[in-house]
């Protein structure tokens, strides 16, 4: 990462006036989300990829006044009605066409993995590799 990635984050941020955060990674990533996302913002730490723990500057968090919460569709389940789960389902379902689609690249077996990766490292935005039992 370092500071060109977070200038460049920051921009970015400023520039669509990003207030809220999705963090899949926590660890350094959650700090760098906190000094890049607008003053008031929030940040949702949904997953543990990195394997550390969150690491949030506490002038950053206090000065930009930023709220980090967890969250969990566990929670989320529990404390939702059924009717807004299924309203939830539906929206979800109408974005899959749209925004939330994934555009697949290239199907492989199993068997050819290796050679598939290989191919893939650096180009993630040029669509997902689909791995199929043959």
């Amino acid at each position: 990462a370092g500071p060109a990635a977070d200038d460049e984050l920051r921009a970015l941020c400023d520039r669509l006036g990003v207030t809220c955060a999705l963090d899949a990674i926590a660890g350094e990533a959650t700090g760098q989300l906190a000094r890049a996302i607008g003053v008031g913002g929030q940040i949702l730490v949904y997953g543990m990829l990195s394997g550390a723990p969150c690491q949030v500057d506490p002038y950053t968090l206090v000065f930009r006044r930023l709220r980090v919460e967890g969250f969990t569709m566990y929670a989320w389940l529990e404390r939702s009605s059924t009717l807004g789960k299924l309203r939830t389902v539906m929206r979800a379902q109408r974005r899959l066409g749209d925004d939330l689609r994934s555009e697949i690249r290239a199907t492989h077996s199993i068997d050819e993995h290796a050679a598939a990766l290989a191919a893939a490292r650096g180009a993630t935005s040029d669509g997902k590799l689909l791995f199929v039992w043959r």
